[in-house]
């Protein structure tokens, strides 16, 4: 998870929505209206969730390596 403390910090001057285990029917949704997402190994962003978050334009994997990001179409947006 993300620190506490860095929560409240990004919240200062943003929207945090913290979703530490989401399911992926529930990501959609949650990355909406996200710019930047910061997820962990056990999230995984295809596709369907890049299609779904207009406005996103970082992915932050808060650990090691990428096979849980689909990379080409995230590299299309």
């Amino acid at each position: 998870p993300v620190h506490d403390e860095a929560l409240r910090q990004l919240a200062v001057e943003h929207m945090v929505v913290d979703a530490p285990v989401p399911t992926q029917d529930q990501l959609p949704t949650l990355v909406r209206d996200c710019e930047v997402l910061v997820m962990r190994s056990g999230v995984q962003v295809d596709a369907t969730v890049l299609a779904h978050a207009s406005r996103l334009r970082l992915v932050v994997r808060a650990g090691s390596g990428t096979d849980n990001i689909d990379m080409p179409a995230a590299a299309e947006r």
